[in-house]
């Protein structure tokens, strides 16, 4: 494997939260619907109204399963929830926080990304036993436990206030569907707080994409030919590629407003399998975008989110 050394910062795309035994159908109650997932989603410096405290440096990871059922609608099933380098009274709205994430990332989909769109059917689904870990001094995260499931109906509409658009959530229904008794390291939330009430969320930014600026949410589902190791990360990360062929190729990093800010080319040998370091001290917090592409029109493409 050749190892190349590039003086540039990369923040990448994560591949995953370990959800050990986790199987969102406990909740289908007789619905065959397959689910899709898990999937992953980043959100940094989410707005204070959401997290429910200021703090830009406040990295919220989610994953869930999504399914459309026909005559129904979307469901999403939060499975956990971490936090990273976050103020403790960031974790106080966590399920607030996971539903807005999903409504951001999903809002074209459900035709909320125009004013005044609403989705009615929008169904949020939570368990009643969670596990709560802190994995470090500056990451701590909740893990669902077993089958419990709370059921949460709500209409979400795009509204315009003076000071922007904002999500306006309505909760029509919440429902328990099952009930477990939890065992010791789960702990027991009732489903009514689990379930956020009526509530309203500012959106940053004006487009109706999934990246704004100091925000950045997105599916972590990485290209088949790149890794990144660590992610997320406050320093160097190391970036490992698998090339269809040898050859000249340019590697271009954009920040999230497409402005390109790095860009170098490699010349690779008989190896196509090699690593190269990034370093990322210089670059500001935020989202990146990576993109490789090679002389016969190849592309390989990543992500990565600077923490400090």
């Amino acid at each position: 494997m050749v190892r190349i050394a590039l003086l540039f910062v990369i923040f990448v795309s994560f591949t995953g939260i370990a959800l050990g035994s986790y199987d969102p159908t406990h909740c289908d109650e007789g619905d065959t619907t397959a689910w899709n997932g898990p999937i992953t989603a980043w959100a940094v410096g989410l707005p204070s109204d959401v997290l429910g405290c200021s703090d830009t440096n406040c990295i919220v990871t989610i994953t869930y399963y999504d399914r459309f059922v026909p005559g129904t609608g979307y469901e999403f099933q939060i499975a956990s929830i971490q936090f990273q380098n976050c103020d403790p009274a960031c974790k106080e709205n966590a399920w607030r926080t996971a539903m807005w994430m999903i409504a951001m990332k999903n809002q074209v989909a459900m035709g909320i990304h125009i004013p005044n769109g609403c989705y009615q059917t929008f169904t949020y689904k939570a368990a009643t036993c969670w596990e709560y870990s802190n994995l470090s001094p500056s990451v701590s995260q909740y893990d669902a436990c077993g089958g419990e499931c709370c059921v949460g109906l709500y209409e979400i509409c795009r509204r315009i206030g003076t000071s922007g658009p904002y999500f306006e959530f309505t909760q029509l229904d919440v429902t328990t569907r099952e009930t477990y008794n939890c065992e010791t390291p789960c702990e027991f939330t009732d489903c009514e707080s689990t379930m956020p009430g009526d509530w309203n969320a500012s959106i940053p930014g004006s487009g109706t994409g999934n990246i704004f600026p100091k925000l950045g949410i997105y599916e972590s589902v990485p290209s088949k030919n790149i890794n990144f190791h660590p992610n997320p990360t406050d320093g160097n990360v190391i970036v490992s590629l698998d090339l269809p062929e040898k050859g000249i190729y340019k590697i271009s990093v954009f920040d999230n407003t497409g402005y390109e800010i790095f860009k170098q080319e490699i010349n690779t040998d008989a190896n196509l399998n090699f690593e190269f370091e990034l370093k990322s001290n210089t670059f500001p917090i935020g989202l990146f975008n990576v993109i490789i592409s090679g002389i016969n029109g190849e592309i390989i493409n990543g992500k990565f989110i600077k923490i400090k």
